[in-house]
């Protein structure tokens, strides 16, 4: 198939493969800072929700990440997202998210549940 048959293609966009941009949106835990896939996943889930809404107000949502020893040493805000298997042992905290690591759409839809529970 020639290259040309595939203009009529939306323009391909690489994925989001980092959080750190997004720090001052949402609260985010990752003392052991390891797990990339889990950070790729949660950012594209975070630049998911920022694209179809780039007002989102994310401020009041902490999203777990990793193995953490004592989560209650963190800042932790009302609605707290455990992002992947390492997050297992607090799934009592808040909305646990299966998964080593998690897909990325899984983190925008934990995301947007969140933002929905009052």
């Amino acid at each position: 198939m020639p290259i040309e048959s595939l203009e009529w293609r939306e323009k391909i966009v690489r994925p989001v493969l980092d959080y750190e941009e997004f720090r001052d949106k949402i609260n985010i835990i990752d003392p052991s800072k390891n797990c990339l896939g889990c950070k790729r996943a949660m950012a594209s889930g975070i630049a998911g929700i920022f694209e179809e809404n780039p007002k989102a107000d994310l401020k009041d949502i902490t999203v777990v990440i990793g193995p953490v020893e004592e989560l209650n040493k963190h800042k932790l805000t009302d609605k707290i997202i455990l992002f992947g298997n390492c997050t297992f042992p607090y799934k009592d905290k808040g909305l646990y998210v299966q998964g080593c690591p998690p897909r990325a759409n899984m983190a925008k839809q934990a995301i947007k549940k969140i933002m929905e529970d009052k």
